[in-house]
């Protein structure tokens, strides 16, 4: 999706957005203008990106071009924080870790193990694992776009 809002940023036409065909970049990057409808769901813009009826942008948001771009630039830097999170997250367990151990430190020392530390170290691990496996599938996931894309 990075790749595609890159790809489209290239292709728009300097400061004259009037010229933008915005259907033909839709069908060119569906999964970015995807995301981009879920984006001004979320952000609760009125009237939604898309028409529900027959899957055409709304003519309030191709009158209003800059609200488009605006958007788009605000997706673009949410996906980049997302790629660097995930590229940081095994620096960011071992950190959860190396806090966990260092505010439990009557623990680190074997004084107090009980039932609840177990409990808490277990669900703190449980999902730091969570979490990597989720950078795992969106590795794995974005490899596959770009051998789509490729070939």
């Amino acid at each position: 999706m990075v790749n595609q809002h890159k790809n489209l940023r290239k292709g728009l036409p300097q400061e004259d957005y009037e010229s933008m065909d915005w259907g033909k970049a839709v069908k060119l990057y569906p999964e970015l203008f995807s995301e981009l409808a879920k984006w001004i769901a979320k952000e609760g813009y009125s009237p939604p990106f898309f028409n529900e009826e027959d899957g055409q942008i709304y003519a309030e948001w191709l009158n209003d071009h800059k609200c488009i771009l605006e958007n788009l630039r605000n997706l673009a830097r949410f996906l980049d924080f997302e790629i660097i999170f995930m590229d940081r997250k095994p620096e960011i367990r071992a950190y959860v870790e190396q806090l966990f151990w260092q505010s439990h430190h009557l623990v680190a020392q074997g004084i107090g193990c009980g039932d609840h530390f177990v409990k808490v170290q277990n669900l703190t691990f449980t999902q730091l694992e969570r979490l990597l496996m989720y950078r795992k599938m969106k590795r794995t996931l974005a490899n596959k776009e770009e051998e789509v894309e490729e070939g």
